[in-house]
């Protein structure tokens, strides 16, 4: 009997450490990975992001008690770590459901969230994840942070583009001791003819007005 008990009490252990307990966001949908084109702008200095949208449409999840998006997030690297652009107490890229595709552009100095992320020239790798989800609060001890709930995609296949440098702005070329002693020496003879100009209307004048006086 007691045989018995314990190999009960072993197959109900067994079983209870099979069942998995859902997560919060186990209704939520995953997205695909995105596909996207980007390239670079020299004239505007202008990073432009293409993303292929996915269907999706917003709705209240009652498992999360919150509304569900879709979302992007973008990350690049010329060596080393990858750097994210976007973060939860800043927001995500939001997919375009108005549109066929999401579109972005980004200068190489990007302010996000009070702080400044610089995107070196030279060839850069760039990957988008797709996000379905929520952002919000949680409360961890006496913080509160911003954080995503809900299911990504993985990151993209990386895709290169080439950053190039800014034209370096030309200065004006200084004027030579010879340049300045000539422009000086114009200066004085275009002043001259101008003295000269007025001696000579002045003194015609003086005539004028002389000659009317004698024939008074």
């Amino acid at each position: 009997m007691n045989k018995k008990f314990s190999l009960l009490l072993i197959l109900v252990s067994t079983a209870s450490s099979l069942i998995v307990v859902k997560p919060a966001y186990s209704s939520t949908p995953t997205p695909s990975v995105p596909e996207f084109a980007i390239e670079f702008d020299n004239e505007s200095r202008t990073i432009m992001l293409k993303i292929k949208n996915q269907p999706f449409v917003s709705y209240y999840d009652n498992d999360t008690h919150t509304t569900l998006h879709f979302y992007y997030n973008v990350r690049f690297k010329k060596s080393g770590d990858w750097t994210e652009i976007y973060r939860p107490s800043a927001g995500y890229l939001s997919q375009n459901s108005l549109s066929e595709y999401t579109e972005q552009s980004y200068s190489t100095t990007i302010h996000m969230d009070g702080k400044i992320i610089s995107i070196p020239s030279g060839e850069v790798d760039f990957q988008v994840e797709a996000m379905i989800g929520s952002v919000h609060r949680k409360v961890t001890g006496s913080m509160a942070p911003w954080v995503f709930g809900g299911e990504t995609s993985g990151w993209s296949d990386t895709q290169t583009v080439t950053i190039e440098k800014s034209a370096p702005t030309t200065p004006d070329e200084p004027t030579t001791p010879d340049e300045e002693s000539n422009q000086m020496e114009q200066l004085a003879v275009i002043l001259g003819m101008v003295a000269t100009a007025i001696a000579v209307a002045a003194l015609g004048t003086g005539l004028l007005i002389y000659f009317k006086i004698r024939k008074q």
